[in-house]
């Protein structure tokens, strides 16, 4: 699979509008073309506003899904500062998912909320930053009876609840400790950058432990550029039904255009 994206990024008043187009391409199957946006806008100080739109996002849900769906999606989110270093976040996300084709495979909406603790505060993005957190996360969905012939070709005999769950929930405690962010292309800077966040909790409907780890590192090679490895494993990424865990790696390099 490989996957090209690029994005650009507007600075306004009291906050930043971002847009970006992509192309996901796979031997044998037609290219899925990817697009969006996004609004990050504070309302006051220590608070911040986000609403985003993105369409054709290929997501992690479940390994059957990562397989032959794509996502549409809208969200909105609003985090807060409570003091100087406790914060909240809580989010919306309205879904409908589907095929690479764009057979409707199910529409739902998740919610999930955050409340951490800054541990080490970071004055610049150069600077370690350490968050502990409370987090938790419910999804409901509405599937379609079956799916349809051509993703049945794919996975035969698979009910639509084995590529999306109905209803998922999760809550966990986690530990971040980073430096910038390893991919982020708005946060380039003439240093390394690095990322270790791994998340233990329960989950349910299946009432077993979750579990997620994603590690990161990111070096600039000329100075406006970042070339960035980033790894993951998970059973509890948007809740997995299966005892399987769901695992990847992913290089990325990104260049900055702009300031």
């Amino acid at each position: 699979e490989y996957a090209l994206k690029l994005s650009t990024t507007f600075r306004l008043r009291r906050g930043d509008w971002q847009a970006h187009v992509g192309l996901n391409d796979r031997p044998g199957e037609a290219a899925l073309m990817q697009w969006g946006g996004a609004l990050q806008y504070r309302l006051w100080q220590g608070a911040e506003l986000g609403l985003s739109l993105a369409f054709n996002e290929t997501g992690l849900q479940t390994s059957a899904f990562r397989l032959i769906g794509a996502r549409d999606r809208m969200r909105a989110s609003i985090t807060s500062d409570m003091t100087g270093r406790e914060y909240a976040s809580v989010s919306l996300d309205l879904n409908r998912f589907h095929g690479r084709a764009g057979e409707a495979i199910a529409r739902g909406y998740a919610i999930d909320a955050t409340l951490a603790h800054r541990v080490q505060l970071a004055a610049s993005r150069g600077e370690e930053q350490i968050d502990v957190r409370i987090s938790g996360e419910l999804v409901a969905n509405r599937l379609q009876t079956q799916l349809s012939p051509g993703l049945q070709i794919l996975l035969p005999g698979l009910p639509v609840s084995t590529v999306i769950p109905a209803d998922f929930s999760s809550l966990g405690m986690g530990l971040s400790i980073r430096r910038g962010e390893p991919g982020n292309t708005a946060a380039i800077a003439r240093m390394p950058a690095y990322l270790f966040d791994v998340w233990l909790g329960w989950q349910w409907p299946v009432a077993k432990p979750a579990y997620s780890l994603n590690l990161g590192i990111g070096m600039p090679l000329f100075g406006r550029d970042m070339l960035s490895l980033r790894a993951y494993v998970a059973n509890s990424l948007v809740g997995s039904i299966s005892n399987d865990s769901l695992y990847g790696i992913s290089l990325r390099y990104s260049f900055r255009l702009g300031r």
